[in-house]
């Protein structure tokens, strides 16, 4: 038993996957059977990075969760240069706007 078969034994679970179970049936609307999404995306070098080790070792990210940070912190110019790289990777992207509160009109003055 390998040492993370152990830990996991130690924890009541399986020591590794069960292949002998049947596959789900069930698919995505384009016949796949996962998806990867990755959050915490939150400049333009970030999205860079994350392509380039994606290509490296070849793993399609399907989607991600932009500027937690919030997306006022960037300027047109960066969001649309972000907006366009995910589109050409054909990466969907859920943007945050946040932070709210504190940046709000007049909040700043």
């Amino acid at each position: 038993m390998t040492r993370k078969g152990a830990i996991l034994a130690a924890q009541g679970f399986p020591r590794s996957d069960d292949y002998s179970l049947t596959s789900s049936p069930l698919r995505f609307d384009d016949g796949g059977h996962y998806r990867i999404e990755i959050s915490g995306v939150e400049r333009l070098s970030t999205l860079e990075a994350l392509l380039d080790e994606s290509k490296k070792q070849d793993v399609h990210i399907h989607r991600i969760v932009a500027f937690g940070g919030g997306a006022t912190l960037l300027d047109r110019g960066e969001l649309r240069a972000f907006a366009e790289l995910a589109r050409e990777s054909q990466i969907q992207v859920i943007a945050v706007p946040g932070p709210r509160t504190g940046w709000d009109t007049g909040r700043q003055r």
